[in-house]
């Protein structure tokens, strides 16, 4: 089997324009939260989410998906290398555009209904074509390195980013690809803010991951990239690795539309996967990049499923997502280069939100910088529908 090494990163996010300053700023605790202003939050009991305060619609798109895509890879090593492929993750796409189609289309179908109260809407010449789908993102993503095969776009709820990283570690791993690029956007929307909403899912002041008083995940966004190769392909052309993937694994335990499986069985098993195939005993995991959304449901089975794990030891881990929001189809790639970053100074940022910890995370979990001493993190991530993905990192 290849080694699979990470050999360059980039991301964009509500604490930064790209990973040197998203790292700096997670470190001195700072957070992307504020109060919402992308659009009217009147109707909602929460009014916060870590939102990209200068993110501007892209005049020709009419989105602000694109406008994203451009800022994550404004410092990315390009032309991408030869042969290199696309796996991408998004959850929907433009859905800003989308939003404002929809709307539109409702109001000439009200004043269709009642043209006396209601003058007929002109219809904007530039927004006559159908919706964007998310997979279209994927083709401006390969537009921006001069690529004509945007590769595929996986949509597997908030552990999307992550099964594309562990499909593109698998591919590189069996030698059916040595080059492999991996991408992952999301925009705040309106439409997926009132769904959070409906589920009584969101908080309505502070995301407090880990903490006896959580109650609810905000929303962020963010795009993330990572660019993976075989380690005799990276050494040929001259990169270095970051970090090395040495195991993955997926699972799913069906158990609900939107909550875990409380004994965390899916995540287990997805951990456990990922550690038969890097050949690892958990002992060797120094450290944890969690998922850590602040619900009620989401922290407590991943904290059963690290004490199966782990048993009596006390593993370090954090959550970013009291700082960065929960980015949904990007929270698993940007996590994975803030986890790059950990591994190589051996630091884990802040859970921020955190004041009265859970009994089960007593030592394990802190609103501070903790250090760590071990080659190997293991990282996270869960989503609607019971799916779960897991990645153990190696430093390089």
């Amino acid at each position: 089997m290849n080694e699979v090494w990470i050999v360059a990163t980039a991301a964009v996010s509500a604490l930064g324009e790209n990973r040197s300053e998203l790292w700096l700023k997670l470190l001195a605790g700072e957070s992307g939260i504020t109060h919402l202003e992308r659009f009217a939050t009147t109707p909602y009991y929460s009014k916060i989410a870590a939102e990209i305060k200068d993110l501007q619609p892209d005049p020709q798109h009419k989105s602000r998906l694109p406008t994203l895509i451009k800022k994550l890879f404004r410092d990315f090593p390009s032309p991408l290398p030869t042969s290199c492929t696309l796996i991408g993750s998004t959850l929907k796409g433009a859905i800003d555009k989308q939003e404002k189609i929809w709307r539109r289309e409702t109001t000439l179908a009200e004043n269709r209904q009642s043209p006396k109260d209601n003058p007929p809407v002109p219809q904007p010449t530039d927004e006559t074509t159908p919706p964007p789908r998310p997979c279209e993102t994927a083709g401006w993503v390969a537009q921006h390195f001069g690529l004509i095969d945007p590769g595929f776009t996986i949509n597997a709820a908030c552990a999307s980013s992550t099964i594309a990283l562990n499909t593109a570690a698998s591919r590189i791993a069996a030698g059916q690809q040595d080059a492999i690029l991996v991408w992952a956007a999301e925009i705040i929307s309106e439409f997926v803010f009132a769904g959070f909403a409906s589920l009584q899912a969101l908080a309505p002041e502070v995301c407090r991951p880990f903490d006896k008083n959580r109650n609810g995940l905000v929303l962020g966004e963010g795009a993330a990239a990572l660019l993976l190769m075989s380690a005799r392909r990276a050494a040929k052309e001259g990169y270095r690795p970051l970090a090395r993937i040495k195991g993955w694994g997926v699972a799913n335990d069906a158990i609900h539309l939107t909550a875990p499986a409380q004994d965390g069985r899916g995540l287990i098993k997805a951990c456990r996967r990922a550690l038969n195939r890097a050949d690892l005993g958990s002992e060797k995991i120094a450290a944890i990049n969690a998922h850590g959304t602040g619900t009620i449901h989401n922290d407590s089975m991943e904290t059963a499923a690290f004490s199966e794990l782990f048993g009596h030891r006390k593993v370090p881990f954090h959550s970013i997502k009291g700082a960065l929001g929960h980015t949904l189809g990007a929270a698993g790639a940007l996590e994975t280069v803030i986890a790059v970053e950990s591994l190589q100074k051996q630091l884990l940022p802040p859970t921020l939100g955190l004041k009265d910890p859970m009994n089960e995370t007593a030592g394990m979990v802190s609103s501070k910088i903790r250090k760590f001493s071990g080659d190997h993190l293991l990282l996270t991530n869960s989503g609607f529908g019971g799916v779960n993905a897991a990645l153990i990192l190696a430093k390089s």
